[in-house]
């Protein structure tokens, strides 16, 4: 029965796209796990970015119920817009960070709090990404039930996990293979590269030259957030277009 609803559900060509179209939302989600903690410690060689990930479910827990009450009257492809829209901001705020520093013991003054502007922007985008998540989530259920079968709309819920096995299953792979190109582990790196790093760990400064494109990752990650808002538009205009014309003929027949 499992096998059977699983090519049911992978023959649906409608639901299915709504399913990759969404895993680009949780791919950027699952960075906070992928390459969030590996990117934190190389940059800056200390601290516990452990506690960052927790960012996200407190603005969840914040947010959303007033957020729920906010969208009750949205259509649910509309609030997954707005979702799918927030995502990829929160890889490029996290961009930004190495944009303002690199040496790794520059700080921002925010009244009496001090913190590396890579650490400050991780908060940014991280809170984006709850904020994202209030939006998203809610309705998706929803939405996604409309694309199954009259009648068969139980069996198709229980396979919209699908969003998170592809999304982990790509999401974590890109991680690995941007890790490696735009902020390797210290310990590959040259003899010479490796006593700058330690260097610039232990007193400040810059990072060897294999750090300086580190935000590529984020920007990587940005774009596969826009293609999936712009994705789930065209998803919008043409399942809306063909509900229309089958309203059309059945009114006719």
């Amino acid at each position: 029965d499992i096998f059977r609803g699983l090519a049911k559900v992978f023959s649906n060509f409608r639901f299915l796209t709504l399913i990759l179209i969404v895993a680009g939302f949780w791919i950027i989600q699952g960075q906070l796990y992928a390459s969030m903690s590996k990117y934190y410690l190389r940059m800056l060689g200390h601290g516990h970015p452990a506690w960052l990930a927790n960012i996200n479910p407190l603005v969840v827990v914040i947010l959303v119920v007033p957020i729920t009450q906010l969208i009750r009257r949205f259509r649910p492809e509309n609030a997954i817009a707005v979702g799918l829209l927030i995502i990829p901001l929160t890889a490029v705020a996290f961009a930004i960070g190495p944009m303002i520093s690199t040496d790794t013991r520059a700080l921002v003054h925010l009244g009496f709090i001090k913190t590396h502007p890579i650490t400050l922007m991780l908060i940014i985008g991280i809170a984006l990404q709850g904020l994202a998540e209030c939006f998203l989530s809610p309705k998706f259920l929803e939405y996604a039930s409309r694309q199954a079968p009259k009648g068969e709309e139980g069996l198709y819920l229980g396979y919209q996990h699908l969003t998170t096995f592809f999304a982990w299953a790509l999401g974590f792979g890109i991680s690995g293979f941007l890790l490696a190109e735009y902020c390797p582990d210290p310990e590959t790196l040259s003899p010479q590269a490796q006593e700058q790093y330690h260097a610039a760990i232990e007193h400040g400064g810059q990072l060897p030259a294999a750090y300086a494109h580190a935000n590529y990752i984020w920007l990587f990650f940005a774009g596969i957030g826009f293609v999936a808002f712009f994705a789930l538009l065209i998803f919008k205009y043409v399942t809306n277009a063909i509900d229309r014309r089958r309203v059309a003929d059945a009114e006719v027949s």
